[in-house]
C-alpha cells in the first residue's frame, strides 16, 4: 500500500480526511522516509515542499489543523516567514505504527 500503514489506512478518521489533509500526510509521511524513519518530532516540512508536492499554498494550514485536530500530527515547532528565508515547521507524527519500542 505505499507509506500508509494498513492499520493508518483502516481507521476511520483516516477516511473522512479531505484531499489536502491527505496530501499534507503523505507529505509528512515522505519526509519521514526520508529521515529513515527517526527524527520523529523533527521532521522540517516547509510550505515549499507541500506546494512542491502537488498543494495549492492556501489549502495547506486548513489541511495541517485537520490532521492535528483529528490526532494524526502534533506541531512541534511552528514556522514563519522572515525577510527574506522561511523557518521550518517541524512535525511528528501521531501514529503508533511509528513509535518505536
Amino acid at each position: 500500500m505505499g507509506l500508509i500503514p494498513r492499520n493508518l489506512a483502516e481507521r476511520p478518521a483516516h477516511r473522512i480526511l479531505s484531499l489536502s489533509a491527505l496530501r499534507v500526510l503523505d507529505r509528512i509521511l515522505v519526509e519521514h522516509a526520508h529521515h529513515g524513519g527517526k527524527d520523529n518530532g523533527k521532521l522540517p516540512v516547509t510550505y515549499e515542499h507541500f506546494v512542491e508536492f502537488g498543494m495549492d499554498r492556501h489549502a495547506i494550514a486548513p489541511a495541517i489543523r485537520e490532521l492535528s485536530a483529528l490526532g494524526f500530527i502534533e506541531i512541534t515547532e511552528r514556522g514563519h516567514q522572515r525577510a527574506a528565508a522561511s523557518v521550518l515547521s517541524e512535525e511528528r507524527l501521531s501514529l503508533p505504527t511509528f513509535q518505536r519500542r
